[in-house]
Parts: C-alpha cells; structure tokens; sequence
C-alpha cells in the first residue's frame, strides 16, 4: 500500500507531506522497517519526498481494509483508525495489524534525531504515517513479455518506477529528475531521445502539475504545464520522423479540492500513418471534441499498441 510520512499534533493532522521532506527519510524508513506485529513482518521502504511503501508480510492477511488517510487536513483533522471492510478474519487481522504499526511508528519517530534536526532548523517533522490504497500483489505476466517488446520509464517518483518494473520496463531516473517544479525537463527529453535507440515504448512522467495542484498552488501549476511544454519542445526537436507520441495523464488534480477527481483527462496521439481530427489544443475542453472520443485508459494503452504493431490482427483478411 501507498504510505506519506507526515507531520502530526498527535493527533490531529497538520500537513500530509511533512513540507515534501526530501532528506533523510532512507533512515527514517529504515527505523520502521522490519517492525514485527503479532507475527506479521512490517516492510516499510522510502520514495520519493514525503512518499513510502509499506508491506505487511505474513498468514492471514488480506487487502479488504480501509484507509488511515483522512484525505482533507485543516488542523483539526485526525488520522482515520483502519477498519475492515468486510466481515472476513484476515480482513479486521490485518486492520488491527496495520493500527498497530501506525502507533508503534509514530513512537519512533516523533522522538527520532532527524525530526529534532528538522525542528531545531525550523522545518515540519515527519512523525506519523499516514496509509492508503490497500492491495493483494498479484501474480502477473510483464506486458513486455506478452507483447515482445521492449520499453523504459524515465521518471523520478518511486511508485511509478516500481510499477514500470512490474511491466517489465527499464526504470530510469536521475538525481536531477526530483519529481517536483525543480526537476530538469531538457535531461528528461534527453533520456526519452536515448532509450528510443534501444526500445519499442518508452514513458516519461512529469509529477510537478499534480503536486501543484495537491497544494492549491494555481500559479505553481501554471509554470509545471509550461515546464512540460518545455519537456515536449525538446523530445520534438530530436526525435525521428518515424516516432509516434503520446500525451496522457492518469487522473485530475483540481487546485480547488487539493485533491484527485474524476473529472476526464486529455490524450492526444501524433506520428505518421494516424488520423487527423480538427483539435489544435490539448486541454480538457478542446480535446473532448476530439476523434479518439471518450475512452478507458485499457482502450487507449491498445490503440498505442496497435500503432506500434505490437497487437495481433484480428479478423479474415
């Protein structure tokens, strides 16, 4: 499951990203991980700025629990004691486990060296662990090896990597690529212009406009649209003629909830042998109007697919 260090009046809740701590949280990761519960092994391993994995390894667990992540924080707002979502053993098991180990690591950190260094120069601790989007790994076949081919993501945000390798992409990252407004975009077009030598599919995400827009930050989000149409200008510059590219993003971060949406995203798809439609803008409005119409993001990873060759035809010839 997904894990924020965050900073907390224990407990009501202040910040959910303890100020996008940076430094140190390998060794605040490290302090927490391998915490045994009930005999259940806690895995808890650092990302990328305030974010973290945590694993629960043992018997008689499962997914079926809620969040502790109450999502909205105003100062007022407490951590939300994880429950079951079902009647199942392991289910309330696993909640009880996860409970636990939110207490247990916050005695650890609200005392650790580092976040008395961090108060001391005046920066928020990260003292408690907020959870979400509980799961079960599945066992699963790496798309590049049901498909035979071969891709690399270039990105700075932990899970995305870890998900890229779950795919059977090459994960690529850099220190200069911070996943914040002060990534460098010129080397990310750089590495995309690099990986297209040796590869069939390559991804490169841009995390900025969705950290502006958590943050409520209109004109933060403003300068990451531009610095991705930055990373953009320069991949067009060097590509080859033959390159297909795909613009897309995984959900909407509206600056006035600070939060995800369900509100529809664009996607845009350009390369030689695609059909024209009549849009010339990519944002929400224009390109619903669009010739691809409304999809799901399963369909559209197919049509990509099939522009690449990579599908098998169907049907009589």
């Amino acid at each position: 499951m997904i894990a924020n260090f965050i900073l907390a009046f224990f407990v009501p809740l202040t910040t959910a990203r303890a100020g996008r701590i940076r430094e140190n949280t390998n060794i605040l990761a490290n302090d927490i991980d391998g915490i045994i519960i009930d005999g259940v092994k806690v895995l808890f391993k650092e990302a990328t700025e305030h974010r973290a994995v945590l694993i629960l390894r043992g018997q008689g667990l499962n997914g079926n629990i809620t969040d502790s992540d109450p999502k909205v924080l105003n100062g007022n707002t407490k951590y939300k004691k994880v429950y079951a979502t079902d009647d199942k053993e392991e289910s309330i098991f696993t909640a009880n486990i996860l409970n636990k180990f939110l207490l247990e690591a916050n005695k650890i950190l609200k005392n650790h060296e580092i976040n008395k260094d961090r108060e001391k120069r005046g920066e928020l601790p990260a003292n408690f662990i907020l959870t979400r989007g509980a799961g079960i790994m599945p066992n699963m076949k790496k798309v590049t090896e049901k498909l035979n081919f071969k891709a690399s993501c270039i990105a700075a945000e932990g899970t995305v990597l870890g998900v890229a390798r779950l795919a059977g992409f090459n994960a690529i990252s850099n220190i200069e690529m911070t996943g914040n407004i002060d990534t460098d975009v010129e080397l990310k077009a750089q590495k995309v212009i690099d990986e297209l030598e040796d590869n069939n599919f390559v991804v490169v995400n841009l995390k900025a406009p969705d950290l502006m827009g958590h943050d409520g930050n209109p004109e933060g989000k403003v300068k990451a649209i531009e610095l991705f149409d930055k990373l953009i200008e320069n991949i067009l510059k060097h590509k080859s003629n033959d390159t297909i590219i795909s613009v897309a993003a995984d959900h909407s971060t509206p600056c006035e909830r600070r939060e995800h949406s369900g509100d529809p995203v664009p996607v845009l798809i350009n390369g030689p042998g695609i059909r024209r439609d009549r849009i010339e803008k990519y944002n929400e409005i224009d390109c619903s109007h669009g010739g691809l119409g409304r999809i799901k993001g399963s369909e559209f990873i197919s049509i990509l697919y099939d522009y690449l060759e990579l599908t098998k035809n169907k049907g009589t010839r």
